[in-house]
């Protein structure tokens, strides 16, 4: 399986958009999870691995709620992960 950067950008843009749920991106990363433990990941750059990684990380943790109602990180949050990891979205 080959994961790029392109594939998590289109997740971010959609997050940042509102035309994906957060939990709908979550279940994504779970999907991608569970393909990743049934087979090696492959990488295009070997310094790409440790930045999708760790996105696919950020993209599960966006989801989490603090309450019933609110969630733990905000869109601004999301769009300073975004901007500090140089994710083009």
């Amino acid at each position: 399986m080959v994961i790029t950067e392109e594939e998590i950008s289109k997740i971010f843009k959609q997050l940042l958009e509102n035309l994906i749920a957060r939990e709908n991106a979550q279940e994504w990363v779970s999907e991608i999870e569970e393909l990743l433990e049934k087979e090696e990941p492959k990488f295009p750059r070997n310094n790409d691995e440790d930045k999708i990684l760790d996105a696919l990380e950020y993209i599960q943790m966006y989801a989490l709620k603090e309450n019933p109602q609110t969630y733990l990180f905000s869109k601004v949050d999301l769009s300073n992960y975004i901007k500090s990891n140089n994710w083009k979205v």
